[in-house]
């Protein structure tokens, strides 16, 4: 009984997980703020970098912090309550998955970046650190954001290597890069499109 109530409770926590990354602050701060669909205005991206394009800085940063603090919480949380690893790396993919495609939307969500940087951030800061590095070198030779953000994802597992945790929380680390890759695929062709060009 107590085995079965055990399994229950981590299954709880992953599903709790995938629902916090549902909540979608970009979509409600436009819906209830500005009574406008994020999703219908500039890009229809409901995340933090459209709706800094449509209503400024001054909303971008909060939804960013709130985007990043739904993955913090969740390996804060995790890491408070000494759940097994198992338990701990589904529910940072779950939380990641549920802002990219939340159920309540359609399944159609932010791109992950924020909250892959609040994940990361809980699991150890100087993957965020590492990251952030790769991000500034990557801007100041192409002077593009999201590209260097987007190549700091990929270098994501290579730090948690580079740190020393296990092949399970590498490949956990590589799939959540191989999602935000694949959120960001016609970003990524665009801008492949557009180097084609020139």
């Amino acid at each position: 009984m107590q085995e079965i109530l055990s399994i229950f409770t981590e299954l709880a926590v992953i599903v709790m997980s995938y629902l916090l990354g549902c909540v979608c602050f970009a979509y409600y701060m436009s819906s209830i703020v500005h009574k406008k669909d994020i999703r219908t205005i500039g890009s229809g991206n409901p995340g933090s970098s459209n709706i800094g394009r449509q209503f400024g800085v001054l909303w971008f940063i909060p939804v960013l912090l709130l985007d990043a603090l739904k993955g913090f919480l969740v390996v804060i949380f995790l890491n408070y309550f000494d759940f097994d690893t198992w338990v701990k790396l589904i529910s940072m993919l779950a939380v990641i998955i549920g802002h990219i495609w939340p159920f309540q939307l359609s399944f159609n969500g932010g791109k992950g970046l924020a909250t892959v940087m609040g994940v990361a951030l809980g699991f150890n800061y100087f993957i965020v650190l590492g990251c952030a590095i790769i991000a500034g070198v990557f801007y100041m030779l192409i002077s593009k954001s999201n590209a260097g953000l987007l190549v700091s994802v990929f270098f994501g597992p290579i730090f948690v290597w580079i740190l020393g945790y296990s092949y399970e929380e590498i490949i956990v680390f590589m799939i959540i890069a191989a999602v935000v890759i694949f959120a960001h695929r016609n970003n990524i062709l665009s801008f492949l499109n557009s180097g084609i060009k020139k």
